[in-house]
């Protein structure tokens, strides 16, 4: 009789670790979930951006190609030196690896949203 009231104790107790392993795997499970969905919302949100961030850079890159003209007019006539020209260069060619930066965050970002959607390798 003592045999069965141990027994009936170390089931109950089982029990009790197997429902607690099992919440255990059910939370752990929701945090897969919702780790996966942040990690596809901030792919899709960083590609996305990228595209108008493109855009506005390159829109910046024709103000400064513009400068460099304008600077090597002035140039010219003499009314600048050509310290102006290299500038307006230089911020031309900063302009270009600044677009050259976002289309790479752009393509990091495919491959992001690619791993997060499960492809891929590790």
């Amino acid at each position: 009789m003592a045999q069965l009231i141990l027994n009936r104790r170390q089931i109950k107790t089982n029990y009790d670790v197997s429902l607690a392993n099992k919440e255990t795997a059910y939370l752990n499970f929701r945090k897969s979930i919702l780790t996966a969905g942040k990690e596809v919302s901030d792919a899709i949100r960083v590609f996305s951006v990228q595209d108008s961030f493109i855009d506005l850079k390159k829109k910046e890159l024709d103000s400064y190609k513009k400068s460099v003209d304008y600077s090597q007019e002035l140039v010219n006539y003499g009314m600048a030196n050509y310290l102006e020209v290299l500038n307006a260069s230089v911020n031309s060619l900063n302009a270009e690896l600044n677009i050259s930066n976002a289309e790479y965050s752009k393509m990091k970002a495919a491959v992001d949203l690619y791993q997060a959607l499960g492809g891929g390798w590790k």
